[in-house]
């Protein structure tokens, strides 16, 4: 009889360790790896998940926490001051000069960079250097530099007009020209471009010329702008070396141009403008205070009351033609029953 081997005792820890079971003993208890995997694929990615919001959320904390704390050595740009801050968007003049004409009583902007070179006949005059070289100056004008001038247009130098007042008649004149006539009475000068515009609600029109080479002038292409305003014209001109720098300057001009505007009066103050001419040129009265001032519609009365002189007080009739007013009546103490003018006047206006 064979010899029995004795069964040696096995402790609980010894029971519990088994070895790891055979592909085919794992199949037959359950499936395989793969197959666990499966069904806890949500818990492991929950897992991924949640590890990935706590490292985003620590980077987060650090990157509001370098944005609290400056670190040194930071270099902070300063807001601009208003005259340095850009242009408001839409509007390429917010921030130009403004040049403003209290006695002809207009204004318009031009680029910062831009000179004023002084007044001439409480006329503008500004300049802009467009080239670095040939600094040698004729007169008081440099070869490379562009003029833009503007003010009334007071006398005309021009043949058929000499020393006349520049009005409606010579501004119709203007416009009347083609574009390759020469000027009238210089023919350096050819007209190369006429257009009719409106500045602030005033007819205008835009004249361009070209001189002729043997021309002793500084500037070979010159544009300007007419503007007919209460029967006087007002000229904003540009003067340029060749017509290349006018080219590349045309937008600047047009804005500076879009810019122009008359400085409207109260009615008031226009008629005792008016007066303060036009009473000591028509009368023996030279000081004198106005009182009574009505107005309706486009006329106006007034009583003058003499400080200067001793006679009765005087009624002058005002009426405003083309924006501007004009007295057609007076001084005189009373208007007669077939006087004229009673014919123009509104009634209720002397009452």
């Amino acid at each position: 009889m064979p010899e029995e081997t004795p069964e040696l005792p096995v402790s609980e820890q010894e029971t519990q360790i088994q070895p790891p079971a055979s592909p085919s003993e794992a199949s037959s208890e359950g499936g395989s790896f793969l197959d666990k995997l499966k069904i806890h694929e949500f818990k492991i990615l929950g897992g991924v998940l949640g590890v990935l919001v706590f490292i985003g959320a620590v980077f987060g904390a650090y990157k509001f926490g370098q944005r609290q704390v400056q670190p040194p050595g930071l270099v902070v740009t300063p807001t601009p001051l208003p005259s340095e801050a850009p242009a408001k968007e839409g509007d390429p003049t917010a921030n130009w000069k403004t040049y403003t004409n209290t006695k002809y009583k207009f204004s318009f902007k031009f680029p910062p960079d831009w000179i004023e070179a002084g007044y001439v006949e409480d006329d503008f005059r500004a300049f802009k250097q467009v080239a670095s070289k040939n600094l040698e100056e004729k007169g008081v004008i440099p070869y490379d530099y562009i003029l833009v001038s503007a003010g009334l247009l007071k006398k005309v130098n021009q043949e058929g007009f000499w020393n006349k007042q520049a009005d409606e008649t010579y501004f119709n004149y203007l416009y009347s020209q083609k574009i390759g006539e020469k000027r009238k009475g210089d023919p350096r000068y050819t007209i190369t471009k006429l257009e009719e515009l409106l500045i602030n609600g005033a007819k205008a029109v835009k004249q361009a010329e070209e001189v002729a080479p043997e021309a002793e002038t500084e500037y070979f292409y010159t544009v300007s702008v007419y503007i007919l305003k209460n029967g006087q014209v007002f000229d904003f001109s540009g003067r340029f070396p060749n017509q290349d720098t006018w080219i590349k300057t045309e937008n600047t001009l047009n804005l500076m141009l879009s810019t122009f505007k008359f400085l409207e009066e109260s009615d008031e103050v226009q008629i005792k403008k008016v007066l303060d001419e036009y009473i000591p040129e028509h009368s023996l009265i030279k000081v004198f205070e106005l009182e009574g001032l009505k107005i309706l519609g486009n006329f106006a009365k007034v009583t003058v009351v003499p400080k200067d002189v001793v006679t009765d007080k005087a009624l002058i009739i005002l009426e405003k033609i083309e924006g501007q007013w004009t007295a057609i009546w007076g001084p005189g103490t009373a208007i007669g029953k077939t006087d004229p003018v009673l014919e123009k006047i509104p009634e209720g206006l002397l009452d």
